[in-house]
């Protein structure tokens, strides 16, 4: 993927647009990550630097024509003066994501957390460089839904999607986010105070439920043996007023 990598970190008028999804340890396919991210450069940028953008777009397509089991694939984009390429992730493992964009971006699983991570400082033009104003500046925006509840982050958060909105000019052209591995299970929340009283009346509703049946089949013997003396009782007497008769 150095086509990729080469725009990614190439300084200067670069657009970056992205909705990605990390699959959670609960997924089908844990720790990847699916979704679409359009990377494109200006026009006017790349022609001022000798370049044809038509030329990077087909060098993104070719990389990833020589690598079919990558995950990646590419549709060219050509829009508002910008060429490049729409990158497909299908089910790509996250420790790839660093390497596809020389460390712009990287995403890893941590103990019980995954941590999102990124610096596009690296889109800033080049010090020095006398064609750095021709063109407009870099933009991004990326969106990263993680699997779980986002624990922190320095973007805009809507239920588990992060997603940052940053350009040449912003103070801050970091990405940081992170979320646990995989659901909490109901049992984890509830406080262990109550546990134990739970346990403890369960324990004594069963007790009590158990002697409750043992005294019921005690007295149920204790009502047959009465009966049956009732009933010999009453044999004797009759007999006696037969023999009277």
């Amino acid at each position: 993927m150095s086509a990729a990598v080469g725009l990614l970190v190439l300084a200067g008028c670069v657009r970056l647009d992205g909705d990605l999804t990390i699959n959670g340890s609960t997924s089908d396919a844990a720790d990847t990550l699916s979704g679409t991210m359009v990377v494109a450069v200006s026009d006017e940028w790349a022609l001022a630097h000798g370049e044809d953008p038509a030329n990077l777009a087909e060098a993104i397509e070719d990389e990833l024509a020589a690598n079919p089991n990558s995950g990646l694939t590419g549709e060219p984009y050509i829009a508002d003066g910008y060429t490049g390429s729409t990158l497909t992730f299908d089910e790509v493992p996250i420790e790839r994501v660093a390497t596809t964009t020389d460390g712009a971006l990287s995403i890893a699983r941590e103990g019980e957390a995954y941590v999102v991570r990124g610096d596009l400082s690296a889109l800033d033009p080049v010090e020095g460089d006398e064609d750095a104003d021709a063109g407009p500046p870099w933009t991004a925006r990326i969106s990263i839904t993680l699997p779980e509840d986002v624990t922190e982050h320095n973007g805009v958060l809507d239920g588990r999607t992060v997603t940052w909105d940053l350009d040449g000019a912003s103070e801050d052209t970091t990405l940081f986010a992170t979320s646990s591995v995989g659901p909490v299970s109901w049992f984890s929340r509830v406080p262990l105070w109550l546990l134990v009283i739970t346990g403890v009346a369960g324990v004594g509703a069963l007790a009590a439920w158990w002697w409750s049946r043992r005294r019921g089949g005690d007295d149920g013997g204790v009502r047959a043996r009465q009966d049956h003396a009732r009933g010999a009782s009453t044999k004797k007497v009759d007999e006696i007023f037969d023999e009277n008769a």
